[in-house]
């Protein structure tokens, strides 16, 4: 989810940020710990924006563990991202699922007896994208 949170986030242009924690940090057990006493303002399942790590730069879900173990000096943003929008990130990666390689081109495609198209985006007629599928849903976390 991961990546398409970040897709999203990139989309709307708005990262949901709080206040970045600056200091050294410590990944162990596939987790995110503060090395130099700072406390780690995070609850469990949010999510938080790493940068300034080797092996852990940028988003993951507090509790989920896959962090590689390290020990950077760095900045820790907790994400505040809209449980709502969280649940559109879902959706969202349900229906790229459910649409396959879409990537391409061409809208439509005919050879030898055999022809497929796809849905179109009606403001480009161009394949369609999750962008453009769920534009309007998640145009009310858009920042200018």
């Amino acid at each position: 989810m991961a990546a398409m949170l970040g897709a999203v986030l990139a989309s709307v242009n708005n990262r949901f940020a709080g206040e970045p924690v600056r200091g050294r940090w410590s990944v162990s057990g596939g987790e995110i710990h503060p090395a130099s006493g700072q406390e780690l303002p995070l609850a469990d399942g949010q999510w938080c924006d790493v940068a300034g790590s080797a092996l852990n730069d940028g988003l993951h879900q507090v509790g989920a563990g896959g962090l590689s173990d390290e020990e950077f000096e760095g900045t820790v943003t907790p994400l505040r991202v809209p449980r709502e929008l969280l649940d559109l990130v879902s959706e969202i990666e349900a229906w790229q699922a459910a649409q396959g390689d879409a990537a391409g081109p061409y809208a439509s495609e005919s050879f030898g007896g055999y022809s497929y198209s796809r849905a179109t985006d009606p403001a480009t007629g161009l394949p369609m994208t999750w962008e453009a599928a769920f534009r309007s849903r998640l145009s009310r976390w858009r920042k200018l």
